[in-house]
């Protein structure tokens, strides 16, 4: 499992951070503020190129678990720096009651 995220423009990236906090692997486009809010955590492609996102996710299917982990808990460190921790928590509960 992993995001895929191939946008062209974002305003801030959110599910970026939501995939981290949940611990899986991001891959995005290298596009817009995805690269500062990814940080190292991300995998990165051109969003115009079909083969080298291919690649990405040939790579990242065939990963060992050990390695994901790895790279999910370099993902969990990225969305700390953010400090969102209380606002996502917030959203997440709000959902939560949406769907009682």
């Amino acid at each position: 499992m992993a995001l895929v995220y191939p946008s062209f423009y974002e305003g801030f990236g959110y599910p970026l951070l939501e995939a981290m906090r949940a611990n899986c692997p991001v891959i995005a486009a290298n596009s817009s503020c995805l690269p500062e809010i990814g940080g190292s955590a991300a995998r990165y492609f051109d969003p115009n190129s079909e083969i080298v996102l291919s690649s990405l996710l040939s790579e990242t299917i065939s990963q060992n678990s050990s390695l994901r982990k790895i790279w999910a808990q370099a993902g969990r460190l990225n969305f700390q720096r953010f400090g969102f921790e209380k606002s996502m928590q917030e959203t997440e509960n709000a959902y939560q009651l949406l769907r009682s």
